[in-house]
């Protein structure tokens, strides 16, 4: 029995889509900002220097998890694309350039933290990290299920 060229093209998008699987961290914005979901290439522009306002005009804040931290590793691997070797060698050349890349921060806590003090954060925790209401988790979504870049 053959497949017809749309029904194929189904089956791999959901096969990959459950390749993927469960998101390896949950990302988290200051509850000021109303997002609710935010599409994975506005978090690969935000974490590589890019997009730097929200779509109300605030300044964005990403923070990162230390390099030695498994849950940034997974962060850049699975939300990113990108391995943290990419990632560091993309920050070195912006710094060459005069860019400042997101300010590390040691554990889920400090992220939490970090992202509660500042009105334009985003950063990212691991999934057995409690949180409370004084940061929000927003969905990371890919293009084809979402219009615009965040929501």
């Amino acid at each position: 029995m053959a497949l017809s060229a749309s029904k194929l093209a189904a089956a791999v998008v959901l096969l990959a889509a459950s390749e993927r699987g469960p998101e390896p961290c949950r990302v988290i914005v200051n509850p000021a900002n109303p997002a609710g979901q935010i599409q994975r290439t506005a978090l690969v522009a935000i974490y590589m220097g890019t997009m730097t306002r929200w779509s109300d005009g605030t300044r964005i804040a990403p923070v990162d998890q230390s390099t030695r931290s498994a849950v940034r590793a997974a962060f850049s691997e699975k939300l990113l694309g990108k391995s943290l070797q990419a990632m560091q060698q993309h920050w070195l050349r912006k710094m060459a350039e005069g860019h400042s890349p997101p300010p590390v921060k040691s554990s889920d806590a400090e992220i939490a933290a970090w992202v509660r003090a500042h009105p334009g954060a985003i950063g990212y925790v691991g999934n057995a990290f409690t949180l409370d209401e004084t940061v929000r988790v927003v969905k990371v979504v890919d293009e084809r299920k979402s219009q615009g870049g965040v929501k």
